[in-house]
């Protein structure tokens, strides 16, 4: 099994990558959701820190806890199932026997983190279940505690230990949602556009990342106008700060400075202007063939993803705003003057909904 991701940073058109691999009929499609399990808080990543890196006794048994929270989470529930829904209904049993594995021995005890994890951000909670234990402690003849059933994880594998269960996990997890067993999946976001050298250390299965980038001027116009329409308010609360947090993303953990040959570059304007340059790139690094490419523009069609480029053309009360990018993020411009939205291919289309 061969695994296709896509990273992103952001309204940057990543979606591009996933629906033109989700084209070929031997990729078992997981893009209806971001599996962000490895890089969120509370995820593998820093499940591994706490446990190997910078080990210590109380913080390695709470970040057990929490990964398991957070599983929870993600798993779903009767009527919502989430992540149970795409792993075969596998996810929490999976992850359970994962825990256990990462898991040296328990025993029954709690710490001041067990309330605080159980409490609200005031630590009400703390305090009064504080004094419940102390009046418990002063009854003669009881033995009761406040938390006298909960539970207390002891871990530190070694980072070969680690390593061996995580890589297992993630295996187990995405054979479990490759019913059909198909030659490929495609997992949207399961690694993060930062610090991609550490994630692929989670996989066991060949893997390759196509990281997308967009023009900031189109991503601007997106968060600024768009997003808000679709989704409600988003947080852009002016140019100078967009063009802080842009640069700020990209150069956080820029996973260009690493010399791994599985991670790829791809710009969004590219899949509309260079469609078969593009298309040739994809199938090179992940070794899909042209006799796969059997849906060909079913979701990728560039005849109408060409709506959503140089949209502040559109907006020229923006003007200024447009030029304030251009000069703080002018590295990040892409050439459109080089290209012709009259040699677009793909099928054509009336519809000229954006994003």
């Amino acid at each position: 099994m061969k695994i296709i991701t896509c990273a992103s940073y952001g309204a940057s058109g990543s979606s591009a990558l996933t629906d033109l691999v989700a084209e070929y009929s031997n990729v078992q499609r997981m893009t209806d959701s971001e599996f962000r399990f490895l890089h969120d808080p509370d995820g593998i990543s820093d499940l591994e820190f706490q446990l190997v890196e910078c080990h210590n006794r109380h913080n390695a048994g709470r970040a057990l806890k929490r990964f398991w929270r957070q599983a929870q989470f993600y798993g779903g529930n009767r009527i919502h199932r989430r992540y149970e829904k795409f792993f075969d209904g596998k996810y929490l049993e999976l992850t359970k026997q994962y825990v256990d594995d990462l898991t040296d021995f328990v025993c029954t005890g709690w710490w001041d983190f067990d309330l605080f994890d159980k409490g609200d951000k005031r630590n009400f909670y703390i305090y009064r279940k504080r004094l419940e234990d102390r009046i418990l402690r002063a009854i003669p003849f009881t033995h009761r505690r406040v938390l006298d059933r909960e539970i207390m994880y002891f871990s530190h594998p070694s980072e070969e230990q680690f390593l061996n269960a995580t890589r297992k996990y993630v295996h187990t997890l995405l054979e479990a949602a490759n019913l059909d067993g198909k030659e490929y999946i495609e997992v949207d976001q399961i690694i993060a556009s930062q610090n991609i050298d550490r994630y692929l250390r989670y996989f066991s299965d060949p893997i390759e990342v196509f990281v997308i980038d967009r023009d900031p001027r189109d991503i601007y116009l997106l968060e600024k106008i768009y997003y808000p329409i679709k989704y409600g308010s988003f947080n852009n609360d002016s140019v100078e700060v967009f063009c802080k947090k842009f640069r700020y993303i990209r150069e956080s953990g820029d996973p260009r400075k690493s010399l791994s040959r599985h991670i790829h570059f791809l710009q969004f304007e590219d899949f509309l202007f260079d469609y078969e340059k593009v298309v040739g790139e994809v199938e090179e690094a992940t070794g899909l063939k042209a006799e796969n490419h059997v849906d060909k523009f079913k979701y990728l069609n560039p005849m109408h993803s060409i709506n959503n480029v140089q949209t502040w053309l559109e907006q020229p009360d923006l003007a200024k705003d447009i030029g304030y990018i251009e000069k703080e993020l002018s590295e990040y411009l892409y050439p459109f003057e080089k290209h012709s939205k009259e040699k677009i291919v793909g099928i054509t289309v009336t519809d000229k909904q954006k994003f």
